[in-house]
């Protein structure tokens, strides 16, 4: 079944926005989302790594492959990266190689100042503080959907990181243990909901 992007309520974006951001952060979180446009990106890693097999007997990329299936009528711009980085389909996924150039599909989603960003990535970056310096850069907030081994803790915590300082959010996959990306991808998908309260 396809499924559409839901399309992000501003002031849920702007709550999370200013909730995940760490102490002393939060204006910064703020003025991320207010100076962004409506554009929303989703960032595929399509490293080597990519080809690695995952639970189920399939390859992290054919689990890749499904997950973008129910996607094809949202409005994402979609960037696949690996050495190099080039906006492409939901129904064409360019074949894995390469490293994890996260940096530079990080530097071409900032160009359109986008309201959000979601990366899905099983590995680590070719170099961590490129791609936390471009994050830092951008506008909106950046999302991760992080499928990998969930003994892979440093991964998992410069994701982490990532998120953090941009208002956003990471679900961890173990594909080790979960057959589909699928549930975490929708589940990353889901707009925020507007608390009330504090």
């Amino acid at each position: 079944m396809k499924q559409n992007l839901p399309d992000l309520p501003f002031a849920a974006i702007l709550q999370r926005a200013a909730k995940k951001a760490p102490e002393g952060r939060a204006s910064q979180a703020l003025k991320r989302v207010k100076d962004a446009s409506e554009f929303e990106f989703l960032l595929c890693d399509i490293s080597s790594s990519m080809l690695e097999p995952a639970a189920g007997g399939k390859q992290k990329f054919n689990l890749l492959e499904e997950a973008l299936e129910g996607l094809k009528n949202s409005s994402l711009r979609v960037v696949y990266f690996s050495s190099s980085c080039r906006e492409g389909t939901l129904d064409r996924v360019p074949y894995p190689g390469g490293g994890t150039a996260l940096h530079l599909a990080l530097a071409y989603a900032g160009k359109f100042r986008p309201k959000r960003t979601v990366i899905i990535s099983d590995g680590h970056p070719d170099n961590q503080n490129l791609a936390l310096q471009e994050a830092d850069s951008m506008t909106g907030t950046i999302d991760v959907l992080y499928c990998g081994p969930e003994t892979d803790t440093e991964g998992i915590a410069f994701l982490q990181a990532l998120t953090t300082r941009t208002g956003g959010r990471t679900v961890t996959c173990d594909l080790v243990k979960q057959s589909s990306l699928a549930a975490p991808l929708t589940k990353l998908l889901a707009p925020p909901q507007i608390q009330k309260g504090n």
